[in-house]
């Protein structure tokens, strides 16, 4: 199951929740901090992919990392 974000378009409190939630509601949720009523589907934030100079290369040059240790 594929939990998303969904960011409250009133104090931007951000909350998780999945496909099934939306759907039992059609998309309406209440924020729990300023008790706001909104579409949660069309306030999902969507997750970026990271940027080429944020990705960490990994120490290990082979598939097997304890082989180093």
């Amino acid at each position: 199951m594929a939990f998303h974000v969904t960011q409250c378009p009133h104090c931007e409190s951000t909350f998780n929740t999945n496909a099934n939630i939306l759907g039992a509601a059609s998309g309406r949720v209440r924020c729990g901090f300023c008790l706001n009523v909104f579409d949660g589907i069309q306030h999902i934030l969507v997750n970026e992919e990271p940027h080429q100079d944020d990705v960490q290369e990994s120490v290990f040059i082979g598939n097997y990392p304890a082989d180093y240790f």
